[in-house]
C-alpha cells in the first residue's frame, strides 16, 4: 500500500516514471489532505491495470480519522471520502441557519463521537462546539443517500463569485488533468462588480505550450460558473506556488505580486 496525497497522485499520472518500473506489487493507494477529482482516479487506474483500487480518508487533529473509504461497507466510491467511523457521528448544517442539511446540500461538516480532541488550550469550548456538542471543522462537504462523505474545500478558502461559492480546490484538480500542466494554483482576486473571480496560475511541464485560452475551454464544460484570469500573463514556465493553503490577505498580495512579475 502506498500513502500519499492527491498532488502526487495526479503527478503519478503524468509521469514516465510509472513505465520504467515493475508497480504490480502495488495493490493500493490511500489519499488524504485534499480533494482528489474521480476522473485522476481513473486515469491512475488505468496506468496501474494491477491496482485494485485508490481510497480516501477525511482527518483531522482535533477529531482523528472522522471518515475513510476503509471502512465503507459498499467499498469505494470515487470523489468520496468514505462513511463515518465506528461510534461517531457527522451532521452538514447550513452555514446561517445552522440547520442540519439532507444529501447532496453542502454545508458545514460537523464531528461528535469519543475521538474528539479534549478541547483547545485558553480558548472557551463554546467558540468551536455547537451547543449539541458537534465540533465545527471550518470544512465544506455533503453526504449522499448512502451516507458516503465528500469533503469539498476549507469554508474560509471558498471563492465568493457573484454570489456563488466555489472551491479553488476543485478547479485546481481539474486544471492539474491537463496534460500541459505541472502545477496550478486557484485564489480569488477581488472584483468591484462580483466580488472575487477565480483566478488560476498556472506551471507548465517543461518543453509543453499550452495558451490561457486553450485552459479555459478545458476547465469551462467540466465546471460552473468558472471565471479564470484571462490573460497569457497567468501562465509560466516557472512560479512556485503555495502548496498550503494561505489567509485571504496572503492571496491577494500573491496576486498582485505575480501580475507585477508579468507586468515587468
Amino acid at each position: 500500500m502506498l500513502l500519499c496525497i492527491p498532488i502526487v497522485i495526479t503527478a503519478l499520472v503524468k509521469s514516465t516514471l510509472l513505465d520504467k518500473y515493475d508497480l504490480s506489487s502495488l495493490k493500493l493507494i490511500y489519499s488524504r489532505s485534499t480533494y482528489l477529482h474521480a476522473k485522476t482516479i481513473g486515469d491512475l487506474k488505468q496506468r496501474l491495470p494491477h491496482l485494485k483500487d485508490i481510497i480516501q480518508g477525511y482527518g483531522m487533529t482535533e477529531a482523528g480519522e472522522p471518515t475513510s473509504e476503509s471502512r465503507a461497507l459498499r467499498g469505494p466510491r470515487p470523489g468520496s471520502v468514505g462513511t463515518p467511523a465506528p461510534a461517531t457521528t457527522l451532521k452538514i448544517v447550513d452555514l446561517s441557519t445552522r440547520e442540519p442539511l439532507g444529501p447532496r446540500t453542502t454545508g458545514e461538516i460537523c464531528v461528535k463521537g469519543p475521538v474528539l480532541m479534549k478541547g483547545y488550550v485558553g480558548i472557551p469550548r463554546e467558540q468551536y462546539l455547537d451547543e449539541e456538542g458537534f465540533l465545527q471543522t471550518g470544512d465544506l462537504g455533503y453526504y449522499d443517500k448512502d451516507e458516503y462523505v465528500y469533503f469539498v474545500d476549507r469554508i474560509k478558502d471558498v471563492i465568493n463569485y457573484a454570489g456563488f461559492q466555489t472551491s479553488p480546490a476543485e478547479l485546481e484538480a481539474v486544471l492539474l488533468q491537463h496534460n500541459a500542466v505541472k502545477e496550478a494554483g486557484v485564489v480569488g482576486r477581488p472584483d468591484p462588480e462580483y466580488c472575487e473571480l477565480p483566478t488560476a496560475f498556472v506551471v507548465r511541464q517543461p518543453g509543453v505550450k499550452v495558451t490561457v485560452q486553450e485552459l479555459i475551454d478545458f476547465v469551462a464544460p467540466q465546471v460552473v460558473h468558472i471565471v479564470i484570469l484571462r490573460t497569457s500573463n497567468s501562465v509560466f514556465d516557472h512560479l512556485i506556488i503555495p502548496k498550503e493553503k494561505v489567509s485571504t490577505e496572503i492571496a491577494y498580495a500573491f496576486i498582485a505580486f505575480v501580475l507585477f512579475l508579468a507586468d515587468n
